[in-house]
């Protein structure tokens, strides 16, 4: 077994691992340390406080983290509760240049894989706060310095040590301040879709109130001025081209019962130079249920999860699919978090059960992560990120590949989109999408929803366990195994997904536990792992390359079903089994 860290994910996560050495691939994912480097006779190796039971009174807290638990989401606890959500983060280096006995005590290793709340309880988040506070207490002009700071700027801990003396360096955002956009400027980008009068009512920044912070993009906020209610802001302080993307297609679409609602404002802020007053999030619901994610596994332990509801979310999902491929658009993230439920009580699409209705979030249209994705669109992302990732030099035959199979591809693979304003994309930038048709993307998306009607139907929060992230629940099972779900359900599933490499048997032999790296039904070290990592990845670009031949042979294969026909049969079954 091997710590994780975000350079050891980065390596032997994306198939760049098959083309690259093993020891060009170690010595990224490992740091030689000096005996004093490493030594607690070293000052900056003696640990002040990582305990989460320390009697500390501290004025710092963390609502989660991001980028592979190398950007905190740090809250001033002295600020609230009048602090707007300024989007302040903190970043700290990779766990790799962590000394061994600091990456034990402060678990920094599982900060790596976790997004939510669950990262406050670890010992490198408890550190953090100590150096936090010790910063902010040595500062009278914190409160003053601290408001004033650009929107999504960063702190910034250099080293990681055991003192809570580290020093903290400010990041004043003033390049995402340049790239976001005044109301008129997207009004004058927008003007062939979206009219001046359907615009959402407007909010300062400083009329809401952060309670938390949920995701990297998602604020949990309230708003004095609406009665204290409890709302979502929705915003992006890394990528902002995607908010201006969901934004405009969140506009643009039809309202559904099961889509999420459309923004109720938009919300605005100062920019420090030129005074430009820029759109910087917006407002939507708060949907009290959860996501998917978490309520299925829940209810699945605790017994109550039946399959009336199971049919029921299965068809309110297939439903709003329907309606947006109706709508001409088009949804490329389907996955068990980009779901919520709600009382439907408080939705207008109450049912006699009185139970939980779904919703559908999410539309910055990123694209889905590889379990997730048809092939399709997974064989074109692994040739983009080779030709982006590596140089020329080792990408000479990916390179043909690509241009002999997707030759009609209308954009090279992953630009630099955040090295310059939103510039109003047709369709947004998931080009492994954009060039498919409309058919073929409802064919992809209904190769996602076969994998989503399992976790319904087997009670799973995901279809395996994902590298990057630890689930509150991780599944117990993976797909395609089956206890659970009828027999007609498992057709149904199957003629959705037949052409998913885990049907053949294929699975990654690398797996998380934990905080950990492991191969799958043994442990190993370091070499071990890169070692079986990158054989999967080079048998993985095999079959691929084996799939990308069959479609070229002209070779006739066997067709995904639609979206009605998957509701047509998810209705009857509901007749046979309800």
């Amino acid at each position: 077994m091997v710590d994780i860290s975000a350079s050891l994910i980065d390596a032997i996560g994306f198939p760049t691992c098959a083309l690259s050495p093993e020891e060009t691939v170690r010595k990224k994912t490992s740091k030689k340390l000096t005996e004093w480097d490493v030594s607690i006779l070293n000052p900056k190796n003696r640990i002040d406080c990582a305990q989460p039971f320390c009697n500390s009174k501290l004025g710092w807290r963390i609502d989660g983290c991001a980028d592979l638990g190398t950007r905190f989401f740090v809250i001033p606890i002295t600020l609230l509760p009048d602090l707007p959500p300024l989007r302040i983060d903190l970043v700290i280096p990779d766990q790799i240049e962590h000394s061994n006995e600091l990456r034990v005590a402060f678990e920094s290793s599982i900060s790596a894989t976790l997004t939510d709340s669950r990262v406050g309880k670890l010992g490198i988040s408890h550190h953090l706060c100590h150096i936090l506070d010790h910063w902010s207490r040595s500062n009278p002009n914190f409160l003053a310095e601290f408001r004033s700071l650009p929107f999504g700027s960063q702190l910034i801990i250099s080293e990681v040590t055991g003192s809570k003396y580290s020093p903290v360096l400010v990041n004043p955002a003033h390049d995402l301040e340049r790239n976001l956009l005044s109301l008129n400027a997207l009004a004058a980008l927008w003007k062939n879709d979206i009219l001046p009068l359907d615009f959402p009512p407007i909010l300062d920044l400083q009329a809401l109130r952060l309670t938390s912070q949920i995701q990297d993009t998602v604020s949990l906020v309230y708003i004095p001025s609406q009665d204290n209610k409890t709302f979502i802001f929705k915003s992006n302080v890394t990528e902002p081209e995607y908010l201006y993307h969901e934004l405009k297609v969140l506009l643009t679409l039809a309202p559904h019962p099961h889509l999420v609602s459309r923004p109720l404002f938009l919300v605005t802020k100062r920019c420090a130079f030129g005074g430009k007053i820029a759109v910087c999030g917006f407002i939507l619901p708060y949907y009290l249920g959860g996501p998917l994610k978490d309520v299925l596994p829940s209810q699945m332990v605790k017994g109550i999860l039946n399959l009336p509801t199971q049919i029921k979310w299965a068809t309110q999902i297939t439903e709003v699919l329907q309606h947006i491929y109706a709508s001409r658009s088009f949804y490329p993230d389907l996955r068990p978090e980009n779901i919520v439920l709600h009382p439907c009580q408080t939705s207008g699409a109450c049912d006699e059960s009185g139970s939980l209705n779904t919703v559908l979030i999410d539309f910055e249209q990123r694209g889905n992560w590889y379990a997730w994705s048809a092939p399709e669109v997974l064989y074109y992302e692994y040739l983009s990120y080779i030709l982006s990732a590596l140089p020329t030099t080792r990408t000479t035959h990916y390179a043909l590949l690509f241009n002999t199979y997707f030759p009609s591809a209308n954009a090279p693979p992953y630009p630099q989109e955040g090295s310059d304003r939103y510039r109003n994309p047709k369709e947004g930038y998931c080009y492994s999408w954009l060039r498919l048709t409309h058919q073929q993307r409802e064919a992809a998306t209904v190769f996602a929803l076969g994998k989503l009607l399992w976790c319904i139907f087997e009670g799973q929060g995901s279809v395996c366990r994902n590298l990057r992230n630890t689930a509150r629940y991780e599944p117990t099972m993976e797909f395609p195994e089956f206890r659970t779900s009828v027999e007609k359900v498992r057709e149904l599933i199957w003629e959705c997904t037949w052409d998913a490499p885990e049907w053949r048997g294929e699975k990654e032999k690398v797996v998380r536990v934990g905080g950990r790296i492991e191969v799958l039904g043994k442990t190993a070290r370091e070499e071990g792992v890169l070692h079986v990592a990158r054989e999967w990845w080079m048998r993985e670009l095999n079959v691929m390359e084996e799939w990308l031949a069959k479609q070229d042979s002209g070779e006739k294969r066997s067709q995904r079903l639609t979206l009605r026909e998957v509701r047509d049969r998810l209705l009857d079954i509901k007749k046979d089994v309800c």
